[in-house]
């Protein structure tokens, strides 16, 4: 079986560490993969090196889009080169662990679901990083935070599934179940328009995942008018195809 791991990337200077870390993952004897990393017209020096040592490793494809187009758009590109019965979606920074990627496609080995999202509010331990990170940050992170439970909450009622976390990094599929969908937003809020469309479709099943924080300085670039966009996008898809 073939594991498509999509890396979009924009001035993420921690790609090849994330590289790194994807390729010393234990997977399951049956498991291949490879990866199809898209550099979403990056302009700082540390990323471009970065790009370069991606050489040393196997299985890997790079795509560079000449200006930068939206994570939709690198993600959009990425699918038309996958080759995987499983694509799950990993960024570029250092916020969520490849070592959890096992875990979170192994419920569609298994046959339990044609999605799987890797939350972050799942889990005691995770509920204890959010409390620490949110008393440390909270003067810059409240409102994000906010932001993204409310996301969720209008997703939970719209749909009427109890999902905790539509905004993660890690969605896993069925190669089946995306060829049945259309993408057209190029931006983050296309990360609304793909939950909508598949809720429309199937349930989407929850695995607790583990995750580092980061804060607008440390390279978090999602900003409030993406969260609208999103939001809009997620309202919108609920009644139109």
């Amino acid at each position: 079986m073939l594991l498509s791991i999509i890396v979009p990337f924009y001035n993420e200077p921690t790609l090849l560490q994330v590289i790194d870390k994807i390729y010393k993952v234990k997977f399951q004897d049956q498991i291949r993969f490879e990866i199809i990393s898209v550099d979403d017209g990056s302009t700082d020096e540390s990323t471009k090196q970065a790009e370069k040592d991606l050489l040393k490793f196997e299985n890997i494809t790079l795509i560079k889009h000449t200006e930068n187009k939206g994570k939709g758009a690198a993600i959009k590109t990425a699918l038309l080169q996958c080759k995987g019965d499983i694509i799950i979606i990993q960024d570029a920074d250092l916020e969520y662990h490849p070592s959890d990627i096992p875990k979170v496609i192994q419920p569609i080995i298994d046959g339990k679901t044609l999605v799987c999202y890797g939350s972050r509010h799942l889990g005691s331990e995770n509920r204890k990083i959010f409390f620490l990170w949110f008393k440390k940050h909270a003067h810059h992170t409240l409102f994000p935070y906010l932001g993204g439970r409310l996301i969720t909450i209008v997703c939970d009622l719209l749909f009427f599934v109890p999902l905790t976390d539509v905004l993660t990094c890690y969605k896993a599929f069925d190669r089946s179940l995306l060829n049945q969908i259309s993408l057209k937003n190029n931006g983050f809020e296309m990360e609304g328009e793909l939950t909508a469309k598949i809720l429309k479709k199937t349930r989407i099943k929850e695995i607790p995942v583990s995750f580092l924080p980061r804060t607008k300085a440390e390279g978090k670039k999602i900003r409030w008018k993406d969260g609208i966009s999103l939001l809009f996008n997620l309202i919108k898809y609920r009644f139109v195809s």
